[in-house]
């Protein structure tokens, strides 16, 4: 009997372990959903955003905030992680969150007039700045 109930008990611990990771992973995807909605609607409201600039300058900087978040995920941030990088992986992630930052600011340059591209690049820098004061407190 006690055979079958140690490895019943695993199996159950394995599922329930499991699920818990699968419904953080979730948690964690769904406040990152709402954080990049609720950039996006800053953003339009603080360029001044016309409507027929909205959709394509919505879907710029969402597709770009999802970029920046598959980077993010791919070296282990995430689920309130902060991974330990050495100094090459670190060079890489900046790398490529700077790839996906200038491909962004190319594809809005496109769109935007001079004036909201000028307080486009305005707000990265203050995001910059906090996200480097949030890392500097850890």
């Amino acid at each position: 009997m006690i055979k079958h109930v140690i490895p019943a008990f695993f199996i159950s611990v394995a599922l329930a372990a499991s699920t818990i990771s699968a419904q953080a992973e979730n948690v964690d995807r769904e406040a990152a959903d709402e954080q990049i909605q609720q950039r996006v609607l800053e953003t339009k409201e603080r360029l001044q955003i016309t409507e027929e600039q909205a959709p394509v300058v919505q879907e710029i900087l969402k597709e770009s905030a999802e970029r920046r978040f598959a980077i993010l995920e791919k070296y282990g941030f995430g689920d309130g992680e902060r991974p330990s990088l050495n100094f090459r992986e670190k060079r890489r992630l900046r790398s490529e969150i700077n790839d996906v930052n200038e491909d962004t600011l190319e594809r809005l340059s496109e769109i935007l007039t001079d004036d909201q591209l000028e307080e486009y690049k305005k707000i990265q820098e203050e995001r910059g700045a906090e996200m480097r004061e949030r890392l500097q407190s850890r």
